[in-house]
């Protein structure tokens, strides 16, 4: 299996160095954000849902959902192929980390990236390339989101691959809890975007919201008990440290496997902080957490070994944002979606917060930009799941 994936890796990532330009043309420059920017230029339409039995064996799980978009499999390549760019030493880093990681996962991992490639019919090592994409993150480019004057502002098509994450108090102590995932998928493959419901002795355990083919969580709701969502930490962490932990400490997991397994195995909010807290991780991260109680939501600033610094609500703080960059520290100028974030959430009332307003502030420029895929929102008390492709006026989506 190793060598297979090596194989793979490296004849990907020798197709990468020679694939085509990106598809967008880069010469039209965003107009400087005032915050003010119309959202006109916007359509949002529902995810697809699709199921995973986790009582069948690994390899068939996710026969289904991967099998139902095999002729758009040649989409999830195209794009792999565009997004990573490395050298030869990186090259070979990767098929490392690869490696290391394969051998980590254990049998139902790996028998779940095999029955979806299969499903898919696509290379093991296509699906492992975009397994480790937020842990390679660093070397796949990307321009941050532009809230300011720069020397090397985003373009229209040039995506920051960001997030923010928002979770509130209503007036009756329900938390509610919203977030917009800024990742340069292009219109032609998010249909590979949805939602999927796991399944376990025949009840619901958890929805997550995922690319079909990636293993991992990104944004989860444990029904009747809380919800998370990962916020990019430090552009997913450098290559060689996220290598160095893989190899030095077998238990550390990839972020959003650590998501899937809290979500899998708390049984209420405080186990869920608790183990996004202090399990060790391959990669930096921050975790965005809501649960059904008036106190329940957390903002977590992981390093590879703890959490740094983290803030709660309680009686005097209503509300939490965090978008892509440590709360103690003031975002670069380029990049500042936190103070217009801070100032669209001041500006309700928190005696009428609810869903709509949190929705209200992630569908505001520049917390929602040319960039963003996804909006997600939840009430972990209701179980509520909405889940919204976004679509940048100008993106050609096919039908």
């Amino acid at each position: 299996m190793k060598l297979c994936l090596a194989a793979a890796v490296l004849g990907l990532l020798a197709t990468v160095q020679a694939a085509r330009p990106p598809r967008f043309d880069m010469g039209k420059p965003v107009m400087k954000f005032d915050g003010l920017q119309k959202e006109s230029n916007w359509t949002q339409r529902l995810a697809a849902e699709g199921t995973v039995n986790l009582d069948l064996p690994p390899e068939e799980r996710w026969r289904e959902v991967c099998g139902a978009l095999k002729n758009e499999s040649k989409y999830l390549e195209e794009y792999l192929m565009e997004s990573v760019h490395v050298n030869a030493a990186e090259e070979k880093m990767i098929e490392k980390l690869g490696e290391i990681l394969l051998e980590n996962y254990g049998r139902d991992m790996r028998g779940e990236i095999k029955g979806c490639a299969d499903a898919l019919g696509v290379d093991f090592g296509l699906l492992m390339v975009l397994n480790l994409g937020y842990e390679v993150r660093r070397l796949g480019g990307g321009i941050h989101n532009t809230t300011g004057p720069c020397d090397d502002c985003m373009h229209e098509g040039q995506g920051g691959n960001m997030c923010t994450s928002i979770v509130a108090r209503q007036p009756d102590g329900n938390i509610v809890h919203g977030r917009n995932l800024d990742w340069n998928i292009p219109a032609d493959l998010r249909n590979f975007v949805m939602t999927v419901k796991f399944t376990q002795n025949g009840q619901h355990v958890f929805t997550g919201g995922t690319i079909v083919g990636y293993m991992g969580i990104l944004t989860g709701l444990k029904p009747g008990l809380f919800s998370v969502s990962i916020d990019e930490r430090g552009l997913g962490g450098d290559l060689l440290g996220n290598m160095i932990m893989a190899v030095t400490n077998k238990n550390s997991l990839q972020p959003s496997h650590l998501l899937r397994k809290t979500l899998m195995e708390a049984s209420n909010y405080d186990e869920a902080v608790q183990m996004l807290s202090t399990a060790p991780l391959i990669a930096p991260v921050y975790y965005i957490i809501a649960g059904i109680s008036a106190n329940d939501g957390a903002l977590l600033t992981r390093d590879r070994t703890k959490s740094v610094q983290p803030l709660f609500l309680d009686n005097n703080k209503w509300y939490l944002l965090q978008t892509n960059y440590d709360h103690w520290v003031q975002p670069p100028i380029f990049d500042d979606r936190r103070k217009y974030g801070l100032q669209y959430m001041n500006a309700i009332d928190p005696n009428q917060v609810n869903l709509e307003e949190v929705n209200g502030v992630l569908s505001k420029w520049p917390v929602r930009n040319d960039d963003t895929s996804q909006t997600i929102l939840m009430n972990p008390l209701s179980s509520s799941w909405t889940f919204y492709i976004d679509l940048f006026k100008g993106d050609d989506e096919r039908t």
